[in-house]
């Protein structure tokens, strides 16, 4: 059985002596990258010793663009160090082929944004972006302050923010973009990132970074459920599946999703337009959301909070229908 390791909570037990970060000049700090990587793996023998499903809730949300997401995960490694890197890496199980770095940077006189990396199958992904305080007046408070709101649009997509509050320094802040791409027109399909009063903007062309499997499904109609679905992509991230509207508007769908696991466990996520309710398992879902595509598909887009092993997926049950994809 495949144990899956959040680290986050691992990083969030690591105090400032663990760390020993310096930012004497005020800029992102040295860090003690023996003690932090012993510390880190110690913690990471604990966390597989207890099997541990705590999960983190303490990411700020906003209020999602174009279709719903909610932001409850979402981490890619922005450490300085190579070897840092290779740590987290490892533990999240995304190798470093899977991310692009990007490292393009605009600013004003008060903070300078910095867009690091990207990981993406082309239809969902993560950006990982840093906001600097540059302004002496700013740095004082820089902490409280509302940058999420101060993030544009970035683009024909869904999305949500998340803070990646472990990673913080003195004047540097880290945010994480959860992303599904919902214009498939080659010559949009890029992400735009900056901040209000900046007038530069890093675009980046959404790339892909990890592999996007394709199967053909059949999962019928039924009373509650008015959609016939033919096919799916998935990967580590997400996925989608593609369908038919049955006599109902693609604002008025009702879903239930369930991953049944080898070891017998499962993570589900429901959306009933009758009760106007959603519920889904934060442990392993992020989000969702639908949309109707270029030819006429109704689509359905679910997104992971952490890399998915679908090897470890006995079958994916889709308004009760089984379907297998090993």
């Amino acid at each position: 059985m495949k144990i899956n390791i959040n680290i986050q909570n691992i990083f969030r037990k690591l105090d400032d002596e663990d760390v020993a970060m310096s930012t004497d000049s005020g800029r992102e700090g040295s860090i003690n990258e023996e003690k932090i990587k012993k510390e880190t793996l110690r913690r990471v023998r604990e966390e597989k010793t207890a099997n541990s499903k705590l999960y983190s809730k303490k990411f700020s949300k906003v209020a999602m663009v174009a279709v719903m997401i909610l932001c409850l995960s979402g981490f890619t490694y922005v450490t300085a160090s190579e070897e840092v890197k290779i740590i987290i890496s490892e533990l999240l199980g995304i190798s470093k082929t899977e991310v692009l770095a990007i490292g393009e940077s605009v600013q004003n006189k008060d903070y300078k944004l910095t867009v690091i990396d990207i990981t993406s199958d082309t239809n969902t992904g993560w950006v990982t972006v840093s906001v600097e305080a540059i302004s002496e007046d700013l740095k004082e408070n820089f902490k409280e302050e509302d940058i999420i709101n101060k993030f544009v649009d970035i683009g024909h997509v869904g999305y949500s923010i998340c803070e990646l509050e472990e990673l913080a320094t003195e004047n540097i802040r880290y945010f994480s973009f959860s992303f599904y791409d919902i214009n498939k027109q080659k010559n949009e399909r890029k992400l735009v990132f900056s901040l209000e009063g900046i007038r530069k903007k890093v675009k980046v062309v959404i790339p892909q970074t990890t592999m996007l499997e394709k199967v053909n499904i059949s999962v019928p109609a039924t009373e509650e459920h008015q959609v016939v679905f033919h096919k799916m992509e998935y990967s580590e991230l997400g996925f989608m599946i593609y369908g038919t509207l049955k006599n109902v508007t693609e604002d008025n769908v009702s879903m239930e999703i369930s991953l049944e696991f080898l070891d017998g466990s499962s993570s589900g996520f429901f959306h009933s337009i009758t009760n106007n309710r959603i519920e889904f398992d934060n442990e392993w879902f992020s989000g969702s959301g639908n949309y109707i595509d270029d030819k006429g598909n109704y689509v359905e887009i679910y997104t992971f909070s952490k890399k998915m092993d679908w090897s470890s997926i006995k079958a994916i049950k889709i308004n009760g229908t089984e379907v297998f994809i090993r």
